[in-house]
């Protein structure tokens, strides 16, 4: 695996020269350098300064403005971009026990990451790639390991991350890093897990990976989904492969959009559970909406869609389903979770009638109700009523709509 050198932005030049001249070095850290070696572009620059204390570095950030102090007692900053098409680069001193450590070593930072993939460094103005534990090897292997298990176990959400990497980089696990994963999920910090955290990890294995469904497998192998939400540990062998194939089916139907990704992979996870189950996870997340999408109508609505769509091919039906939620992301559900030819009828349908886009244009206004001499809480009643026969199809125009006024008065 030999990647050309990394080009990195002239401001990140002058820094990394600035600190050598002060006696230091500058490293990228992290992802960023194993993403390089996989030929992937990284967003996220990590960069780990070396050899000088957190006052120098201090001073000299202040020579690359705009910057910013995130926890200068941890020895941690930020160049902020100053043009659009700027990255935000983070900036920090190793740390030992929660204390700058700027003489640690190259080696011993490395050996506090997690994953040996991610326990590499290159050298800005070398490009060298420091490889201490052998993370080149792992890569070219497609295989995942602590780089040390004692400080791999430091950080319990760290079962997480190995599932979601697993998944994003076709990687498997090695038997020593199964084992420990499947021992930390067992501990009572494990429940502990701040749910922010624990829903990140479960948004990049969602939306990075091109296979999230093995993320999943890997939760359930070594029990973190059933210790952490305690409903899975109700489901069983089958169940658990039915969440799974629904999962990889419905991977295809991601977008660009955070909110409905989040929401279809909600709907699919819980699916198989009553509402009164799924809505106590949802609490535990407290997930009600992300990114403007509303998750928690989307996980309600599709456990009465779902059925509807696959197994009835109707118009009335579709009015229905199209009426409750948006209806393509409603019929993404249903086909993720089983494919049925009943379902792929009702899409091809409603489809063809304009309900993907939005419900049944509304046959009268409040207005238009108000001037047939209705008032108050009628006005609402009578709206609702006349909505009903349109969806089931009993009145299917304006004058329709009038003649049922008429003969219900």
């Amino acid at each position: 695996m030999s990647p050309t050198p990394i080009n990195f932005p002239s401001r990140i030049m002058a820094f990394a020269k600035q600190i050598g001249m002060l006696g230091g070095s500058t490293f990228v850290t992290g992802g960023a350098v194993r993403d390089h070696l996989l030929g992937i572009e990284s967003k996220d620059i990590d960069l780990e300064v070396h050899g000088i204390s957190p006052d120098t570095l201090e001073a000299t950030i202040q020579n690359f403005p705009p910057a910013k102090e995130v926890g200068r007692q941890f020895g941690v900053w930020k160049l902020l971009p100053r043009f659009e098409e700027e990255q935000e680069v983070d900036i920090a001193i190793p740390q030992v026990d929660g204390e700058p450590a700027p003489h640690v070593g190259i080696h011993a930072a490395a050996q506090r990451r997690d994953l040996r993939i991610n326990a590499m460094a290159y050298n800005v103005l070398t490009h060298e790639i420091i490889d201490p534990f052998k993370g080149i090897a792992d890569l070219n292997n497609r295989i995942l390991r602590a780089t040390d298990p004692f400080h791999f176990s430091t950080d319990v959400l760290r079962v997480f991350r190995a599932c979601q990497f697993a998944a994003r980089l076709n990687c498997t696990i090695a038997p020593e890093l199964q084992e420990l994963c499947a021992q930390l999920t067992q501990e009572e910090r494990f429940l502990e897990l701040s749910k922010e955290r624990v829903w990140t990890e479960f948004t990049k294995a969602w939306r990075k990976s091109p296979q999230p469904h093995i993320a999943i497998e890997w939760m359930f192998q070594f029990g973190a989904l059933q210790r952490y939400f305690p409903i899975y540990a109700t489901l069983d062998t089958t169940a658990k492969n039915n969440v799974i194939a629904s999962l990889q089916r419905g991977a295809s139907f991601r977008t660009e959009d955070a909110g409905r990704d989040m929401g279809l992979f909600w709907s699919l996870m819980l699916l198989p559970f009553s509402p009164e189950d799924s809505a106590a996870l949802l609490t535990q997340l407290s997930i009600e909406r992300f990114m403007g999408f509303p998750i928690a109508t989307a996980v309600m609505v599709v456990k009465d869609s779902t059925p509807l769509l696959q197994q009835t091919h109707s118009r009335i039906v579709q009015n229905r389903c199209a009426e409750w939620f948006a209806l393509d992301f409603l019929c993404d559900v249903a086909y993720a979770h089983t494919p049925t030819p009943t379902l792929d009828d009702n899409r091809m349908q409603a489809t063809h009638r304009g309900l993907m886009d939005a419900p049944l244009p509304k046959l009268l206004s409040g207005h238009e109700i108000i001037a047939l001499g209705y008032k108050g809480a009628e006005i609402g009643h009578w709206m609702d009523r006349v909505r009903t026969e349109q969806i089931e199809e009993r009145i299917h125009t304006k004058e329709d709509a009038l003649h049922f006024l008429e003969m219900n008065k």
